[in-house]
């Protein structure tokens, strides 16, 4: 790295990148990094202290640079859904099987969803998958079941006898 250089031009190309990533702040630090090599000569340390990153940050952003140009600062952004069972368009096609019973009143049973989509995935997962599959697709009543799916009707009557006495 220390034999590599970087022109007048590529310099003021630098400044003017650096005045245009004034409202993205990792944007601004990535050329930042660059532009005090160019228009200082500050070594990779000094550069480091300089704008708070470690030293293996500053390399890798020369790198880009040496390797790409301003592309090669143009890093992806982190997060997403990166453990998606299925995309959204998958997503909604399953949930087109429910609309029917949710659309005539009926209660649609988040474990029924649920059973259908672990039956569609090959796998078991989490009512909160679900929950967020509705969320993402506009569902939004939730509603209590009116009892448990395994009660006792033997023993709540026994209880309500013996409640009144």
């Amino acid at each position: 790295m220390a034999g590599q250089t970087i022109s007048k031009e590529e310099c003021q190309q630098i400044e003017r990148a650096l005045q245009k990533a004034k409202g993205d702040e990792a944007q601004y630090r990535r050329i930042q990094i660059v532009h005090l090599r160019a228009a200082h000569g500050m070594t990779q340390g000094a550069i480091a202290n300089a704008t708070s990153v470690s030293r293996s940050t500053v390399s890798r952003v020369h790198m880009a640079w040496f390797r790409d140009g301003l592309k090669g600062l143009d890093f992806k952004p982190r997060g997403g859904r990166l453990n998606e069972n299925m995309s959204r368009r998958e997503e909604a096609a399953f949930l087109k099987g429910f609309i029917h019973q949710a659309g005539a009143g009926e209660l649609v049973c988040i474990q029924d969803i649920q059973d259908a989509y672990e039956k569609k995935i090959g796998h078991q997962t989490g009512s909160t998958t679900i929950y967020s599959l509705l969320e993402r697709h506009g569902w939004r009543k939730r509603m209590p079941r009116p009892h448990h799916p395994r009660r006792d009707i033997k023993a709540q009557n026994r209880f309500k006898k013996s409640s009144n006495a």
